[in-house]
C-alpha cells in the first residue's frame, strides 16, 4: 500500500500538456493520487482541474512556488527562476512577494500543507555543466577542478551577503501569510552554487523563523549532484543535519550529473531515505520528461520496495 502522504508533481508532464484535465488524466494513470503543483500549471489550467481536485479523486499535497504561473509567463523558458526573492532591486523583490502570498493563498485553498520555495540566486557568471565537464575531464581531486571550485566558492563568499539581507525581508513578509494559513514553506536545497541557500544559510533562515512554518525540503537528486562534485556529504551535511526540520522530499533518481529521471533509470541508492521520512513526511516524485509511464510506475514500484513510498 503506497503512504498516504506520497504524491506525484505535475513536472512530469505540464511542460507538455496545458489542458488541466488532459493532464489530470495522464497524471492519474501513474497510479498516484496524491499531488504536488508545479509553477508550469497556468491559471487556466488549474482552473481546469478544481473539480476533480475538489471531488478528492487527487489530493494535493504541496503546490511549487510560483504557482499558478504569474499572468504573462505562461511557457516562459525559465519559469522556475521569475523573480528573484534574494534579488537587489526593490521592485524585483516586490513581485517575489505578492506571487508567493498568492501561491500560499492558493495551496490553503486547496488543502494543501505547503508551498516548496525556491529561495533566490547569487549574480555569478558561470554555469554547472562547466563544473560537470571539469569533473568528468579531470576529475574530483585534480588541481584544475579543486582550484576552479575554491574560485566559484571564494565568488559565492565574498557575494551572497548582499543578498541575505533582501532575502529575510521576503520570506518575513512571505512567511506572515504562511503563518496566518498555517500553511509551512519548505526551504528546498538546490542545484547550483550560485543559489541560496547552502550550508549556514540554512540556519540563518531557520534561526530567523524559529517556531515559525519554515521546514527544510529535501531535493534528493540536488543533494546528490552537490555530493558527487565533492562539495558535501548528502546524509551527514543536509538529512541528517536538518532531520528534525525536514517536512518532505523531491525525489528522483541520477545518472552521472542528469537527475530528474525516475527512480531505477539512475544510480542513487534509495535505501538511504527512509530512516529520515517521518508518518507526515510528503514523498513527492519529482521526474521530468522524457520520463515515460512505464519507467514512471517502475519507479514507483521500487520506491515502494525500499520502504520510501
Amino acid at each position: 500500500m503506497i503512504h498516504r502522504n506520497s504524491g506525484l508533481s505535475t513536472s512530469w508532464q505540464s511542460g507538455l500538456i496545458r489542458d488541466g484535465g488532459e493532464l489530470l488524466d495522464v497524471l492519474g494513470a501513474s497510479g498516484l493520487s496524491g499531488l504536488e503543483i508545479d509553477y508550469r500549471v497556468s491559471g487556466e489550467a488549474l482552473r481546469q482541474m478544481e473539480p476533480r481536485l475538489r471531488s478528492g479523486e487527487f489530493t494535493v499535497l504541496s503546490l511549487h512556488n510560483y504557482c499558478p504561473t504569474p499572468p504573462g509567463y505562461e511557457g516562459h523558458p525559465n519559469v522556475a527562476a521569475l523573480f528573484n526573492p534574494a534579488s537587489l532591486d526593490t521592485e524585483e523583490r516586490k513581485l517575489a512577494v505578492k506571487y508567493s502570498i498568492r501561491t500560499i493563498q492558493t495551496a490553503a485553498d486547496l488543502g494543501a500543507r505547503l508551498v516548496v520555495f525556491h529561495l533566490g540566486v547569487i549574480d555569478m557568471d558561470f554555469r554547472m555543466k562547466e563544473l560537470f565537464q571539469l569533473h568528468e575531464e579531470e576529475g574530483e581531486d585534480s588541481p584544475l577542478f579543486q582550484e576552479r571550485i575554491q574560485e566559484l566558492q571564494r565568488e559565492r563568499a565574498e557575494k551572497a551577503g548582499a543578498h541575505l539581507t533582501p532575502l529575510l525581508r521576503t520570506v518575513e513578509a512571505v512567511h506572515t501569510e504562511a503563518h496566518k494559513r498555517s500553511i509551512l514553506m519548505g526551504v528546498e536545497n538546490r542545484y547550483r552554487l550560485s543559489q541560496i541557500p547552502v550550508g549556514d544559510e540554512f540556519d540563518l533562515l531557520f534561526n530567523e523563523f524559529e517556531g515559525g512554518e519554515l521546514r527544510y525540503w529535501h531535493d534528493v537528486g540536488h543533494a546528490e549532484v552537490f555530493a558527487r562534485l565533492g562539495l558535501l556529504d548528502h546524509e551527514r551535511d543536509l538529512l541528517r543535519r536538518f532531520q528534525k526540520r525536514l517536512a518532505g522530499m523531491h525525489i528522483h533518481d541520477i545518472a552521472g550529473f542528469k537527475d530528474h529521471l525516475a527512480p531505477g533509470m539512475g544510480t542513487f541508492d534509495f535505501s538511504l531515505l527512509p530512516p529520515y521520512l517521518g508518518e507526515e513526511s510528503l514523498r513527492i516524485i519529482e521526474a521530468h520528461d522524457p520520463v515515460d509511464l512505464a519507467q514512471l510506475r517502475e519507479g514507483v514500484r521500487l520506491l515502494q520496495e525500499k520502504g520510501v513510498l
